[in-house]
């Protein structure tokens, strides 16, 4: 489980998307501590080494309260792949 610190409005703005059928997609992208290592790249292709999460806020979540942050939790099993994609895009067009 990855914990995240949104700010409230980003935070909100979620939850209203889902009341209001639109959602909004959460993506963590995790790079390696190595800058060097993020990125490779030719004419012909480019690869982000990296380790990547989507987040949706369940059903019925709340508004929050918070002043500034409010954390959420992804869970580890929740990570993009070509499958993920277009499971994401089909609920979004279905």
């Amino acid at each position: 489980m990855y914990k995240y610190s949104l700010r409230v409005k980003n935070y909100n703005d979620m939850v209203l998307s889902i009341n209001n059928q639109r959602p909004i997609y959460l993506f963590l992208i995790i790079l390696p501590d190595n800058i060097g290592n993020w990125l490779e790249y030719n004419e012909q292709y480019i690869i982000l080494n990296s380790t990547g999460y989507w987040y949706i806020h369940p059903d019925n979540t709340e508004l929050s309260e918070n002043d500034n942050t409010q954390t959420i939790n992804i869970p580890e099993n929740q990570i993009i792949n070509l499958e993920t994609i277009d499971n994401l895009l089909e609920k979004i067009y279905n």
